[in-house]
């Protein structure tokens, strides 16, 4: 229990830190944009799903495993399950806690939302940065909302 309490204030600490260092939101623009968080997280996995090929990769990776179950701790090791698989997945398990506003939601949403920035960066796609990193600002602004 102290050890998570100690990750919660060094996470409090850094976000603290974040918010002094840029323009504020308010209450209410941070109600609203965490009030669209699981929705916008539902879409985002929709938009990989089916815009991304993420449906394919999926079903190769499945397949994979079921043939040589063996494949899963080198997959695990490679940049593509970090950057392409694991963020729509972290997307996916946020949904139910962000409509609670718990901060595991806003966590898992966050590490996905990282995750695609880097992706994004690695590969030079400006749009996809573009939108990871304002979506990140904007939830990392958004932490009060589900402190409680």
């Amino acid at each position: 229990m102290r050890k998570q309490r100690m990750y919660t204030d060094l996470e409090r600490m850094l976000i603290d830190r974040l918010k002094s260092a840029v323009p504020p939101l308010y209450h209410e623009q941070r109600d609203q944009f965490a009030r669209t968080l699981p929705l916008l997280a539902l879409l985002s996995v929709v938009f990989v799903a089916v815009l991304g090929g993420w449906l394919g990769a999926i079903f190769s990776v499945v397949r994979a495993l079921v043939v040589a179950p063996a494949i899963a701790g080198r997959l695990v090791a490679t940049p593509f399950f970090w950057l392409e698989l694991l963020p729509p997945i972290l997307w996916a398990a946020s949904i139910m806690p962000l409509r609670d506003r718990r901060l595991l939601g806003w966590r898992l949403f966050v590490v996905g939302m990282a995750l695609a920035l880097i992706a994004s960066i690695v590969t030079l796609s400006i749009i996809n940065l573009l939108f990871s990193a304002a979506i990140l600002y904007f939830t990392l602004l958004c932490y009060d909302e589900f402190y409680k």
